[in-house]
């Protein structure tokens, strides 16, 4: 099937296709999407320890990749997050990889901000501070993030996203 990307291709068969919750007349494979997935995976992890060793690496967690299909860009960004005591924080690494496999770009401009957090921070005082948020705005508002962020000034605060729904009453967080 043709696509509006002059890179991607899209298997696609028709037929009648039942599952228990739907019918269809199409079948999209992804399986290609998937292990394009799973090479630029791959390839920013070698990219990572060649730059950055094998320390880096543990004190970095995966946490996502994320796939770009634009009329520029075409590429996959495998993330990489600094945690302190359990809590994300605004220390990412980014390593972008197109679909031929090349490195087309590396963001690190955060990295080594929290080197010094977990001797300046206790465990408890973050703890203590996401709880003071969540009883601050339990209730009408929920919280879906929050990550610990380091400002120009070198202060550390908890930064959260709040959501309410229409009704005014909190959605169910999961």
């Amino acid at each position: 099937m043709k696509t509006k990307g002059k890179n991607l291709y899209l298997r696609v068969s028709k037929g009648h296709f039942a599952t228990g919750r739907s019918h269809m007349n199409y079948f999209i494979d992804v399986t290609i999407q998937k292990s394009r997935l799973s090479e630029a995976k791959a390839i920013a992890e070698s990219t990572f320890l060649s730059l950055y060793g094998d320390k880096s690496k543990s004190e970095y967690t995966y946490e996502d990749t994320v796939y770009t299909d634009s009329q520029r860009v075409v590429q996959y960004t495998v993330v990489y997050r600094k945690y302190v005591w359990g809590t994300p924080t605004n220390d990412t690494i980014q390593i972008s990889v197109n679909m031929k496999g090349d490195i087309v770009g590396v963001n690190a401009k955060s990295m080594g901000m929290f080197s010094l957090a977990e001797e300046q921070l206790s465990k408890d005082s973050i703890s203590d501070a996401l709880s003071m948020l969540n009883k601050t705005f339990s209730g009408k508002w929920g919280i879906s993030t929050t990550m610990l962020v380091l400002d120009a000034e070198g202060n550390y605060y908890i930064s959260a996203q709040l959501y309410r729904n229409v009704s005014g009453e909190p959605d169910v967080m999961l």
